[in-house]
């Protein structure tokens, strides 16, 4: 499952680079160190914006559900 992901993934970009950003989908440590510099006790609203496959969402949405 998961290789056929990257395997569209890639695909899309192949056929169609300007509207794909890049050859695979962000990590999951890539989405937890870009969730980690945020100044959460501080955060009054989030938004997150982007149309990707939901990585950096899921880690956001985490981070508000459980605090860490």
């Amino acid at each position: 499952m998961i290789k056929n992901h990257l395997l569209l993934f890639f695909k899309k970009f192949i056929l169609n680079p300007r509207n794909v950003g890049s050859v695979i989908p962000s990590s999951r440590f890539l989405a937890n160190r870009m969730v980690a510099s945020a100044m959460w006790e501080q955060a009054e609203n989030i938004v997150e914006i982007g149309s990707g496959t939901g990585g950096i969402t899921r880690v956001i949405a985490n981070k508000i559900k459980y605090g860490g």
